[in-house]
């Protein structure tokens, strides 16, 4: 027993002069198994001990290539899961090798493990393999590999896979009703939530788990600013109001979760629905929403201009002269100014004609102007 210890630890460690020392001794056991149900083939696979791999795929009496340990995993999965790739290319080569779909205990494949850990090298080295069958493989959970590369921020690898052939993981529920996109939202990955709208045949925008959570709210409720503004620019958008099992709103969750900038980027949108049970502790937004109540188009402008200012400071500056507005402008300071203008949102740039047609002239002077938009903000922001 002390014997296999020690060859058990050396082969986990890499000590290859002590795992050759043990070798040739013609009475040991190659293949012997720990308590767990580990053997030390198994052990070098997982700690990416190459040298040591070899040698005992090369030693007589070695029977361990597919073994799983308390039947769990195989050493290949193990390879793939770390990310040892010159040791799954060995294993791959070897005679009696079988182990390259194989599930271990939760139904999940040495594919799936690659995709979920950001193996990237892994992942085109299987999808290139002879008898490779795991590119949309379920697990116990029916989560399939796509499912956990979108969970884990794993972009190369999603943009990997939808090219790749035969790939129609895309808008796959597992067991939860959890979409690929639903868990991209939910963990933040913004990137991977542009590249899924823009894939071909998603249609997972608006689809609820089984607890009623769409991709926004989860977006709302972890506090994730920008793929929430990007969800509601997104066609086909209808999520804004859209309540989970327990009655949760979006705005409701940001709220309670004091997402300070959810909530303003909320009530910028015009059907945006204020529940009666708001419960937050954020003075901040128990005062927006008050005066959100009181005058919803005021507040609404206030938070739209928020971000703009700058840009109505340049138009300010800008006006020292007269401007022809009309589309026959050629004057330098007009083109500029319709440029800078160009770049408010739409609101705001009717909101700014409008204010400007204020005066009844024809032309309008950089002071008339100037006293038209400070007065416009000065009287918002009172």
């Amino acid at each position: 027993m002390m014997k296999h210890n020690k060859y058990f630890k050396a082969c986990k460690n890499g000590d290859i002069k002590t795992v050759r020392k043990y070798l040739s001794d013609k009475n040991l056991d190659v293949n012997p198994k720990d308590k767990y149900g580990y053997t030390p083939f198994l052990l070098a696979c997982s700690n990416g001990h190459k040298q040591i791999v070899e040698l005992l795929i090369k030693t007589e009496g070695f029977n361990s290539l597919n073994e799983k340990y308390d039947s769990v995993s195989t050493p290949f999965l193990l390879a793939c899961w770390h990310g040892h790739k010159e040791i799954v290319e060995l294993l791959i080569k070897t005679k009696g090798f079988n182990s390259l779909n194989e599930k271990d205990n939760t139904g999940s494949t040495p594919f799936l493990w690659a995709c979920c850990n950001g193996r990237k090298e892994i992942v085109e080295l299987l999808i290139k393999t002879s008898g490779f069958n795991s590119l949309n493989e379920k697990n116990n959970n029916g989560n399939t590999p796509f499912m956990l590369a979108c969970c884990n921020g794993r972009k190369e690898i999603v943009e990997l896979l939808i090219k790749t052939k035969g790939f129609n993981s895309l808008n796959e529920k597992n067991k939860s009703s959890d979409t690929p996109f639903l868990w991209a939202c939910r963990h933040g990955h913004k990137e991977i939530v542009e590249q899924l709208i823009k894939t071909n045949g998603f249609s997972s925008l608006n689809e609820k788990d089984n607890y009623g959570n769409t991709p926004f709210l989860l977006a709302c409720r972890y506090g994730h600013e920008e793929i929430v503004e990007l969800l509601m620019k997104t066609e086909g958008f209808n999520s804004l109001n859209e309540k989970d099992i327990f009655g949760n709103t979006p705005f409701l969750l940001a709220c309670r979760c004091d997402h300070e900038e959810i909530v303003e980027q909320l009530l910028k949108h015009r059907n945006i629905i204020i529940p009666d049970n708001i419960k937050t502790g954020n003075e901040k937004i128990k005062d927006l929403i008050e005066r959100y109540k009181k005058d919803p188009e005021t507040v609404r402008l206030n938070l739209i201009l928020k971000g703009n200012i700058n840009i109505y400071r340049h138009i300010v500056f800008l006006c020292d002269g007269f401007y022809e507005l009309n589309e026959n402008s050629e004057n330098e300071n007009g083109v500029r100014f319709m440029k800078i203008a160009s770049k408010l949102s739409l609101e705001l740039q009717m909101t700014l004609i409008h204010r400007l047609c204020g005066s009844s002239k024809a032309v309008i002077t950089g002071k008339q102007f100037d006293e038209n938009i400070v007065k416009y903000i000065e009287d918002q922001f009172e």
